[in-house]
């Protein structure tokens, strides 16, 4: 958009994004929904069976020892952050960031916005498991509502972390965090995480969404939708992307929640 005047001329770029209400190259069956959620039931013609025996894709909330014996022996997990109070911010802010994880054990956070108007990075990978989700590189106003108030990440930030020897971020980012030492005046590190990022366990392969996707099917965004849609094609496909080391069970009980049921 360009305006004119005899003074001056002003011109703006503006991008728009259009999410269908569902993609349309989605597996039609092979997906076992273990969120409780009836949306995703109806969306990936799941039904009511919740028995991962002959399943591709589990979609899931929590890691269960159930699911993690399925995973290692050639299963896809697809795991889902939420969180109902961090989740429902619709215009998210610049502070601290409050949004434990559900399903890792550590987890790091990040913002949309900058904390405090200091130094903040984000960055989406040219990866497969995004499909033809819109990105330019960067998580432009397309993934604002899928952070609200901040998202827990994939810790990535010790030299000696498990996560840098298994996990292959696919959206991450760097941001400020207070030192636990004062080392000098202003008291601040870099955090490295991903908000999106895959591991490999025994023969079968885990996606950590921390971004807000399922509480933003709930909320009727479409991004959200479109954006599991893609995460789900991906983890349907036979090859997987990340070739780093597999997970060991040991390696998952020290990484996720393992909820007993």
């Amino acid at each position: 958009m360009e305006l004119k005047s005899a003074a001056c001329s002003q011109s703006n770029q503006w991008q728009f994004w259009v999410f269908p209400a569902q993609k349309r190259d989605l597996p039609r069956s092979g997906v076992v929904n273990l969120t409780c959620e009836p949306l995703l039931d109806t969306r990936y013609n799941a039904g009511s069976n919740h028995a991962l025996e002959g399943q591709q894709v589990a979609l899931a909330k929590a890691f269960t020892p159930e699911l993690l014996t399925w995973t290692q022996a050639g299963g896809r997990a697809i795991l889902l952050e939420q969180n109902e109070r961090a989740s429902s911010v619709s215009r998210p802010g610049g502070g601290p960031v409050d949004a434990p994880s559900s399903i890792l054990r550590q987890n790091g956070t990040i913002s949309y916005w900058p904390q405090w108007l200091r130094s903040d990075a984000q960055w989406v990978e040219r990866h497969p498991a995004l499909g033809d989700f819109p990105h330019d590189g960067i998580s432009s106003f397309q993934f604002m509502r899928l952070f609200s108030s901040g998202v827990p990440t994939v810790d990535f930030t010790p030299r000696d972390a498990l996560t840098r020897k298994h996990f292959q971020p696919i959206m991450a980012g760097i941001s400020l965090i207070p030192w636990t030492e004062d080392a000098f005046r202003f008291n601040y590190a870099l955090a490295y995480g991903a908000m999106l990022s895959e591991c490999r366990l025994g023969a079968g392969r885990v996606l950590v969404c921390n971004l807000w996707a399922l509480d933003g099917i709930r909320r009727g965004f479409p991004e959200a939708g479109y954006l599991l849609d893609c995460l789900v094609t991906y983890a349907a496909a036979e090859a997987p992307e990340t070739n780093l080391p597999a997970l060991s069970a040991a390696d998952a009980q020290t990484m996720f929640r393992i909820e007993m049921r």
